[in-house]
Formats: structure tokens, C-alpha cells, sequence
């Protein structure tokens, strides 16, 4: 049962994801911001696309110290999962709005987010029907109680059970390493001026 469950597998996850990507590259790639480097308004964008990649890295690290590796075998419904249903896919949207961010640009910021939000909304409707068809009517009851993707800021919310959280070291790593993968654009700011200013790719819009 828990096999047939898992129909969007991490692995099918990221495909996933890798053919959509194209699409950000060149976004990054072709675009420039209104602002550029020493405008304190670019300033500004890239300190707050910062302070996104780092809540995406710790958001991601505390989701899973609740899901523990334990997903699919285990209803977690506490820490961020109080919160929200999908704390892993919200916090990397929010990575990814850092990424446009990162670069100086707000509306890169705005269009990474939504690009996040759709393509895991996506994969959460895929993940829902198997969790249904494995958890049933607890599932159920955690649906109407904590919502599917932006966090819920209401201190009442309640998990909707009590369980002992089963901590696994490894899966906090392996959760770390890929949410470094976020940082990537801080230094990458510098290759796209290097790109530009050279000419080696030229811009085609500039974007605030």
C-alpha cells in the first residue's frame, strides 16, 4: 500500500522541476534590473533576496526535523505542519523568490515565487490523493484544519495528533545540503554583471 501511495517520488519531483528551470535561466540570463549595482534601491532588493534564501534554508531545516524521513509512513502534523500542509514546497517558493531578488530585481522576485507556487501546487494535488487514499480520515481532518500552502498566522490551530516526532540526523542533512543550493545566486549576482557589462549576453528588458 505504501508503495502504491507514492506516486510523485522525490525523484519524479525534481525532473520535474529541472524542466521547468530553463524557463528562470533565462529570465536571469536576458533580463537586468532597473536598478543596478551601488543604487541603494538595488541594495536594498538584494539584502531582503538574501534574508528570503536564508528563511528558505532554515524553513526547510525545521520541516524536517518534524518529518523526521518519516513521510508517507507517518501523518506529521506539528511544528510547521501546524501551520501549513506543504512547509518543504512554501519555503522553497520563498527560496525562490529569493533567487530574483537576489539579483536586484523585485519582479523577479514576484515571478520565481509564482512560478514556485504553480509548480508545486502541482505536485501537492498529486501528493494529496495519495496521502487521502493512505491516511483516509485523519488526512481528512487535517485538511480542513490547516491550509494547503500559505502558513496559517492563527495561534490556535491545533495538530491533530500527539505522536512522538522520530528525529533523523541524516534526513536534516540531506535537507541542509539541498537548501545551500539556494546561496547560489549571491555569487552568481556577479557573473551576470560580469555577462552584461561585457556584452557576451545582451539584455533584452529591464525589469524593477
Amino acid at each position: 500500500m505504501k508503495q502504491n501511495v507514492r506516486v510523485f517520488r522525490q525523484r519524479k519531483r525534481i525532473r520535474f522541476l529541472w524542466t521547468l528551470s530553463p524557463l528562470l535561466v533565462a529570465l536571469l540570463l536576458f533580463t537586468e534590473p532597473k536598478w543596478m549595482h551601488g543604487d541603494v534601491r538595488n541594495e536594498m532588493i538584494r539584502q531582503l533576496g538574501a534574508l528570503a534564501l536564508f528563511t528558505c534554508i532554515i524553513g526547510r531545516c525545521w520541516a524536517s526535523l518534524h518529518i523526521g524521513g518519516q513521510k508517507n509512513q507517518q501523518l506529521i502534523t506539528s511544528g510547521p505542519y501546524s501551520r501549513t500542509r506543504n512547509p518543504l514546497y512554501f519555503f522553497s517558493s520563498v527560496g525562490l523568490a529569493g533567487v530574483g531578488l537576489a539579483v536586484g530585481s523585485m519582479t523577479l522576485g514576484a515571478v520565481f515565487f509564482c512560478f514556485g507556487y504553480l509548480a508545486f501546487s502541482y505536485v501537492i494535488r498529486r501528493e494529496e490523493w495519495a496521502l487521502e487514499q493512505f491516511f483516509r480520515g485523519e488526512y481528512r481532518a487535517y485538511v480542513m484544519l490547516v491550509p494547503r500552502f500559505f502558513p496559517s498566522l492563527s495561534e490556535n490551530l491545533e495538530p491533530t495528533t500527539t505522536e512522538q516526532v522520530l528525529y533523523k540526523p541524516q534526513a536534516l542533512h540531506t535537507t541542509f545540503r539541498q537548501a545551500l543550493l539556494f546561496l547560489l545566486p549571491i555569487p552568481l549576482y556577479n557573473v551576470l554583471q560580469y555577462l552584461h557589462a561585457s556584452g557576451i549576453i545582451e539584455p533584452v528588458m529591464k525589469l524593477y
